[in-house]
């Protein structure tokens, strides 16, 4: 039982750790989409964070998902 806990409280925390960085992908997302200009690369730089954004609310679905299995 011990050991379902403490399992259960590291998916948790590992939840909110992705949480975490999906909100400071977001965070860096609207800064640099808030500029009136930007470079190609920040262009470039705009896309890659979002599809890690996005990579990164999938996974946090995912791993909920399997939470309540």
């Amino acid at each position: 039982m011990r050991q379902t806990q403490a399992k259960a409280l590291s998916e948790r925390k590992y939840i909110q750790w992705l949480t975490k960085k999906h909100q400071e992908l977001k965070q860096r997302v609207a800064e640099l989409e808030s500029r009136a200009y930007r470079s190609v690369q920040e262009e470039r730089a705009v896309q890659d964070l979002k599809k890690r954004k996005l990579a990164t609310k999938d996974a946090i679905a995912e791993f909920e998902r399997t939470l309540r299995v």
